[in-house]
């Protein structure tokens, strides 16, 4: 199982598909939160500290909402890794930045 130190990512990440969540949410000082149908909800879980993160991610996105039943989503995002997620994951990363453009499409029945 994946652990960046003390975060069990796997449970976090199970916790998102179980929830049908878009989107986690981690920021040291709060406890990790899932985007559920374009609202944020707070998990019962621990409050993050430092030694929890594999590095931090700044994004850039834009919502257009097409229709009422579709939305659309793009952005960029740029993580900034941290040693944690060489350790972290098996050894198999580098500890390069990445980069990397998403696309999305919400349809609401």
């Amino acid at each position: 199982m994946a652990k960046a130190k003390g975060l069990q990512i796997d449970k976090l990440m199970g916790a998102l598909v179980h929830m049908d969540g878009s989107d986690l949410h981690l920021a040291v000082g709060d406890r990790p939160m899932i985007r559920l149908h374009g609202r944020m909800h707070r998990l019962e879980t621990k409050v993050l500290d430092p030694d929890d993160m594999v590095g931090f991610e700044i994004d850039l996105g834009i919502d257009y909402q097409y229709t009422e039943d579709l939305l659309l989503s793009a952005g960029w995002a740029h993580l900034f890794v941290d040693d944690a997620m060489e350790q972290s994951w098996g050894g198999n990363l580098n500890d390069d930045d990445i980069d990397y453009l998403y696309v999305e499409a919400q349809l609401t029945f």
